[in-house]
This record gives structure tokens, C-alpha cells and sequence, in this order.
């Protein structure tokens, strides 16, 4: 029997960043989701041969409880099993305080005036699992009016909730061109309050489908809402396809979960959806991945729609920007993101033009105190990119420090 990696009880530091699951990721999640005993067992055992040897990373830590549960499901037994056991418990118990705290929040929010909608971890568990120890949530996210926006961070601020991660001046105009905002509350409750759903689309009007097809959530008593089926895959699909710090991988076991609950997609609207918002993409890439990789059931018509669009230039470097962390991308994909967006925000905002407009976005874009600080941040930028090509040279992805 191949030996079981350690696994460690609290979420590991330990992560590289990207997007795509690497050779081990891939690997485990292919033994989380198929359902083929043969099949899931070769995946699981690649993945221990894989891991031998490795340490243990964020993203692969929060499908540990999945594993354990489609191996039991299929009758495959392993040491591994028994190690896991408690990181599901510790989870469930972690999920319950959430949904609670959740609860409370939405009570809130809605008492204050606003709608909501359950976003990505809150509606999946409650619609998707019946064990709540399956999917690991590290905050709650809601989408509120995009009108309400400004009055809700106001109301929030008021009941002692904190915006601890944003170090620029907060404003209406901050709030105009970004799509959500982190909260802390007094009981170190952690909301995410959003007034787009994605960060690309932050024009007025933009999230109007999703409203009008929402439906009604029990969120442990509070009245909420949620997507629609066809919107929660696709919402699963176009937020997965993104670079982060700890790669979000999960969204593939959380699409694969969504597309196990719905009664029904709708793949035309889904495609409509995707053509209406610029973001057939990342959409393509989502759906190429999970049917290749994943054996995950897209329809023939939709997928040769998906792959005979041919993406404008726009929409090519919008694509880069999802995929490549600013400090991620080379120093001239960098230059290309940002004059992009730049190009974007001058349409909108008029006191972006000229030398000091440019330093003005890039101090809205990196969150600074003051547009004066941009040329020294911009240096520091590109000496920690020199570096940081310099080590990937030398190191394997496995063996590179943990992003700070």
C-alpha cells in the first residue's frame, strides 16, 4: 500500500499561486469526483505517489474532506481515511458558526433595506451538500443592489464593522470601479460584501439577469436569495478561472457538485450570459477543463459554440489579467493589463487623463494613501518581479517560498 502524505490538522501556509491545479491537484481532485471505483482509485494513488516526499498545500487541504467521502463511497479503504476524520469534524463545526453568523448578518442587511443574495460557499452548502463538513468556507459572501452600495458600507461602518485590507481613501468613486469589499465584524465574523458578482463587470446594470432569476434561500431562517442553477454554475466557472494566492481549484469539485443538485442548466442562457458580460473566456476555459479533464458532462453544441468564438484583443488581455497576479506576469504583460484598464477608466472617469491620471489609477489600482507614493511602490514592484524571476529560474514550483 503507498504511504499517506502527512496531513497536517490546520490549513497549511504553504502555497504557490496560480490557477490551474498542478500535476498533484489535478490528480486529487480527479479522485474526489470520479465516481468510476477504478478510475477514482488510480487518480488517488498517482496523487499519494505524487505527494511523497512534498509539503502539503492550501488549496489541496480543502478537498481533503471530499476525498474521504468519495472514497468511502466507493468502498476504497486507506490509512489516509482515519487522518482525515477529524479535519472533517473540525470543518462542519467551522460551517455551522458561518451559517449562523451568516444568518444574523442577512437579518441585518435586510432589515437595513437590501435584498441578498447567498454567494458561492453559503448557497453551496445548503443547496449542494447534505454534510456540511464537505466543503471548507472561510467567510460568507452577499450581493446587495449595486444603489445600495454606498449606504450599506456606510450602515456597516456604523455597527462597528471594519474594512481592515483597503488602504486607499474609501469612497463612492472607489466603490464605482470595484465589485466588493471585505468586512470584519465585532465577533470577527467575515463577510464579503459584494454589489457586482465579478470584478470585470462593475458597470451599472451589469448584474440585472441575476436578480431577476434569483430564487428564495432558507439561510437558517433569515430570508434570502439565490442564483438560479444556471447562474451558480456559472458564477462557480467564471470565478474559478482567476489567479490567487492559494489557487482555487475548489471551484471545479463546486461546479462538479452544482451540476450533481441542479434539476436543470440552461446552457443557451449560460452562453448568453457569458456573450453579455465579455467573459465567454474564462468560460471556455472552465468548460474545456472540466469535460477533459474531469469527465464532466457538457454538451456537445455548447462546447463547439465556446471554442468557435474568437475573442477581441480586449477581451484577450482581460483574459491575461484574470490569470496573472500583477506581480505574477512579466513586466510587459503587466504594462499591457494596466494600460487596458487604464484605457477603460479614462472612458468613465475624465480625471484619469494626462501623467498624474495615470499615477491616480495605478493609486486606486494598488490601494495607496496617496498618488505621489506610485513611483516608489512601482519600483519596489518591479525589483520583487526581477527577484522573483530570477528564483523561479533557479527553483522547481514545488520547492519556491510561500508568496507573502
Amino acid at each position: 500500500m503507498t504511504a499517506a502524505p502527512a496531513i497536517p490538522f490546520d490549513p497549511p501556509e504553504h502555497t504557490v499561486g496560480g490557477w490551474l491545479p498542478s500535476n498533484a491537484q489535478k490528480a486529487l481532485l480527479q479522485a474526489c469526483l470520479l465516481t468510476a471505483p477504478d478510475a477514482a482509485n488510480a487518480a488517488f494513488l498517482d496523487w499519494l505517489k505524487r505527494m511523497n516526499g512534498r509539503r502539503f498545500d492550501a488549496a489541496s487541504w480543502r478537498l481533503l474532506p471530499a476525498l474521504a467521502h468519495n472514497l468511502g463511497q466507493l468502498g476504497i479503504d486507506h490509512p489516509i481515511l482515519a487522518d482525515i476524520e477529524p479535519i472533517h469534524r473540525y470543518i462542519w463545526l467551522r460551517n455551522k458558526i458561518h451559517l449562523n453568523r451568516a444568518a444574523q448578518a442577512f437579518d441585518t442587511l435586510t432589515a437595513n433595506g437590501n435584498p441578498c443574495i447567498a454567494l458561492k460557499g453559503v448557497s453551496l452548502l445548503l443547496r449542494c451538500h447534505d454534510d456540511l463538513g464537505l466543503r471548507s468556507m472561510e467567510d460568507f459572501d452577499v450581493l446587495i443592489p449595486t444603489e445600495n452600495a454606498w449606504d450599506t458600507v456606510r450602515f456597516l461602518t456604523e455597527q462597528g464593522w471594519q474594512a481592515p485590507f483597503i488602504k486607499s481613501q474609501l469612497d463612492q468613486d472607489w466603490l464605482a470601479s470595484h465589485h466588493s469589499l471585505n468586512f470584519i465584524g465585532p465577533d470577527d465574523t467575515r463577510l464579503d460584501l459584494h454589489w457586482h458578482i465579478f470584478p470585470e463587470r462593475v458597470e451599472p446594470g451589469a448584474d440585472a439577469g441575476f436578480w431577476q432569476d434569483a430564487v428564495p434561500l432558507d439561510l437558517c431562517g433569515a430570508k434570502a436569495l439565490a442564483l438560479d442553477w444556471t447562474d451558480e454554475f456559472l458564477t462557480a466557472c467564471i470565478q474559478g478561472i482567476r489567479w490567487e494566492r492559494v489557487p482555487p481549484i475548489r471551484w471545479i469539485a463546486d461546479a462538479h457538485a452544482i451540476l450533481r443538485a441542479a434539476d436543470k442548466i440552461d446552457w443557451n442562457r449560460l452562453l448568453a450570459r457569458g456573450e453579455s458580460l465579455r467573459l465567454l473566456l474564462p468560460l471556455r476555459a472552465a468548460l474545456n477543463l472540466l469535460h477533459f479533464d474531469y469527465s464532466v458532462p457538457i454538451p456537445d453544441e455548447t462546447l463547439r459554440r465556446l471554442n468557435a468564438h474568437r475573442p477581441d484583443a480586449s477581451e484577450r488581455l482581460q483574459f491575461l489579467r484574470k490569470i496573472y497576479s500583477d506581480d505574477n506576469a512579466t513586466l510587459l504583460d503587466a504594462l499591457r493589463l494596466h494600460c487596458q484598464r487604464y484605457r477603460v477608466c479614462v472612458e468613465d472617469w475624465p480625471e484619469f487623463k494626462g501623467p498624474i491620471g495615470f499615477c491616480r489609477y495605478l493609486q486606486r489600482e494598488w490601494q495607496l494613501g496617496d498618488w505621489r507614493a506610485v513611483p516608489f511602490v512601482g519600483a519596489g514592484k518591479v525589483a520583487r518581479r526581477a527577484a522573483r524571476t530570477a528564483r523561479n529560474l533557479i527553483l522547481p514550483p514545488d520547492r519556491r517560498p510561500t508568496p507573502e
